[in-house]
């Protein structure tokens, strides 16, 4: 998977920032993160359109915010729609930031020439939480597929300026999609072979502990369960423990069927 994106911004009004911006560069380079940092770059015509792009592409938004700056107010609001997880830091001295900007917290940072190891810890810290969470590979996955999904719709949006039936039939697909993601979401999408192709596809990024799943053996939809070397370099998921179903009635009169399941599970036990 990409390395994590980070959207850094920073307060120009603010004096004595060139220390914090480089203990939280350090910091980030010495954990892979890949940055887009918004004083370094040229500024386009239209910013707040590039602003939303940047942020939509990124996994975190770290951001300076001592002034409270509107456009910074804009930032952490586009990001928090998005779900992209926000660290605001401010230097300390400075007036309180409104509960709603700087939630769900925010970290102090020292004036110019002070010591900055308590401040390089705590944020530290911090992104060792967020990487069990926010930024974990999990999170980062998902968030970009709605990513996906939101910049495909908002083409068929942009394409259409007046009423169309295109809309409608987005919109009803919308809904169904919708209605499958939640208690009874897996059992819809497993009896989609390109759903089910996809889901467990994704399942090999994970490598945090036991896979467990149940495969069909009489469903033609589950053919990754098959010990085809390439298909299963494209679709196997790691899973360390499968339960084989069979049709009960091959028991009362469907011998050669029932054997040829038998063989299959006992290889895929090797």
């Amino acid at each position: 998977m990409e390395p994590v994106q980070v959207f850094l911004a920073w307060s120009m009004e603010t004096k004595g920032t060139d220390e914090v911006i480089r203990a939280v560069k350090a910091a980030l380079e010495a954990r892979s993160y890949k940055c887009y940092d918004w004083k370094e770059q040229p500024h386009p015509r239209n910013i707040g359109i590039e602003v939303q792009e940047q942020i939509r592409r990124s996994d975190i938004l770290i951001l300076e915010g001592s002034t409270v700056r509107p456009n910074l107010a804009f930032e952490v609001g586009f990001a928090r729609a998005l779900d992209v997880p926000v660290v605001v830091i401010k230097q300390e001295g400075t007036k309180e930031l409104p509960e709603d900007f700087g939630a769900p917290r925010y970290i102090n940072y020292p004036g110019e020439g002070a010591d900055f190891a308590r401040f390089e810890d705590e944020f530290g810290r911090l992104l060792d939480r967020l990487e069990q969470g926010g930024l974990s590979r999990g999170h980062r996955a998902l968030r970009r597929r709605l990513g996906v999904l939101h910049e495909r719709m908002q083409s068929v949006l942009t394409q259409h300026d007046a009423d169309h039936p295109l809309l409608y039939l987005r919109s009803g697909w919308l809904d169904a999609l919708a209605s499958e993601v939640g208690n009874f979401g897996p059992l819809n999408i497993v009896t989609d072979p390109d759903y089910y192709s996809r889901c467990f596809a994704e399942l090999r990024q994970w490598d945090e502990g036991p896979i467990k799943a149940i495969a069909d053996l009489t469903d033609n939809t589950e053919t990754f369960w098959l010990n085809d070397l390439e298909h299963l370099e494209r679709m196997s998921a790691r899973v360390t423990e499968r339960i084989f179903l069979i049709d009960w009635k091959l028991f009362f009169g469907g011998e050669a069927e029932l054997s040829r399941h038998i063989a299959m599970w006992r290889q895929q036990k090797k």
